[in-house]
């Protein structure tokens, strides 16, 4: 004899059977599923959700629901058992993770996954069977609103749980990398980045994602974001700054348009704040390479922030004094013969010794032929004592 306890649950359990079966069956038409879904529709508002008995009913109908409508409901009765029934938990989800592989229509394929996101938010242990799929289902989506809930979810699960990062780091790659507008891939480049900062332990991860959809031929204002989130990233993880620093300067060296490589010298030069050392033997190694001097733009930003980062201390200023020194002799252009000069009068000022930056300015003052390249020349051995001061013009 059955307890008095129970009686509902097993009466709850028959009633859904029932409409399943006539919903599940194949046999009604569309307009005779009405009253079959509206009989579903007042079993889940009242669905208390943990039973175990319901869960495998509806498991097991799921697949063979067509109506859109009873599917929905069934969907959305799964997802409440999961939240409610850790135990059960696992099944439900297994069939939520079935449906979203089946699915044809994007609308629900949208709204399946926001529910794997939600059971996944409330389970850890059920998060990455959640984020897996999801991003298997963001790997093959076609529809844009679809895929946008797909990321959405992927981004919030990665977020939460160190445990779905790895996954959602690769999903939202995989996505990135078949990007093709740019506002797609800053979206995805910043999501990226708040996983990195939200787990360091991922940040060389996601660093090397970054650096790839950077070099796959992605556009000037898409590089300048993704360069600073990778700054971001690598300030927040002192163990990534090294590769950080490389990858920077590979694409400076690799790049042809101007405006990135400003952008990825001006990574370097951000993160010389957390080792400037580091960052000034990458740029000083960097101006003697090949690929560096025989690009005039790729030049002008290495002397530009050897220049300047000239004033960081006098160990630094050594390096870079050194480094100045040498471009002086080989730089063809005029103006970045200023923009030398005055890198190596910054090392002066921080008390580096000034008998080899004289002599360098004084071989260099006998072959200069342009005009305002040499006049600054000559001021700059003034104030080092090696000639008389100009003559004071007296107006007549």
């Amino acid at each position: 004899m059955t307890s008095t306890g129970t009686q509902p649950e097993n009466d709850g359990v028959a009633r859904l059977s029932s409409v399943l079966n006539k919903i599940a069956g194949g046999a009604l038409s569309f307009s005779e599923m009405e009253g079959p879904r509206r009989e579903l529709a007042g079993i889940s508002s009242d669905f208390n959700g943990v039973s175990g008995a319901a869960a495998e009913k509806l498991a097991e109908a799921l697949p063979r629901i067509t109506d859109y409508g009873s599917r929905w409901i069934a969907a959305r009765m799964l997802r409440d058992i999961a939240l409610k029934n850790e135990t059960q938990g696992a099944a439900a989800l297994t069939a939520l993770c079935g449906a979203v592989s089946r699915e044809k229509d994007a609308g629900m394929r949208y709204m399946l996954c926001d529910l794997l996101r939600d059971v996944g938010l409330k389970h850890e242990n059920l998060a990455v069977s959640a984020a897996t799929t999801i991003a298997e289902a963001a790997g093959r989506e076609n529809d844009i609103p679809a895929l946008m809930s797909e990321k959405a979810a992927l981004l919030a699960l990665g977020l939460k749980y160190a445990s779905a990062a790895p996954v959602a780091i690769a999903g939202l790659s995989n996505v990135m990398q078949g990007a093709n507008a740019p506002h797609t891939s800053i979206r995805l480049s910043a999501g990226l980045r708040d996983i990195a900062l939200q787990h360091p332990l991922f940040s060389a991860d996601v660093i090397g994602v970054m650096a790839d959809a950077a070099r796959n031929g992605a556009d000037s204002v898409t590089v300048q974001q993704i360069t600073r989130h990778m700054t971001e990233i690598a300030l927040n993880a002192p163990d990534v700054l090294p590769q950080a620093v490389e990858v920077a300067s590979a694409r400076v060296k690799s790049e042809n348009k101007f405006e990135n490589i400003f952008a990825w010298t001006n990574v370097l030069h951000n993160l010389s704040a957390a080792d400037p050392a580091l960052v000034i033997t990458i740029l000083k190694d960097g101006l003697a390479s090949p690929a560096v001097m025989s690009h005039a733009d790729k030049r002008r930003a290495y002397i530009c922030n050897l220049s300047d980062l000239a004033d960081t201390g006098k160990t630094e200023s050594g390096i870079c004094s050194g480094a100045l020194l040498k471009a002086l002799k080989e730089e063809p252009d005029a103006h970045h013969r200023r923009l030398i000069i005055g890198g190596l009068m910054t090392c002066v000022r921080n008390r580096i010794n000034p008998k080899a930056i004289r002599q360098g300015l004084k071989d260099q003052l006998r072959k200069e032929r342009d005009r305002e390249t040499k006049d600054t020349l000559e001021r700059a051995l003034r104030s080092l004592g090696y000639l008389a001061p100009a003559p004071r013009l007296v107006p007549l």
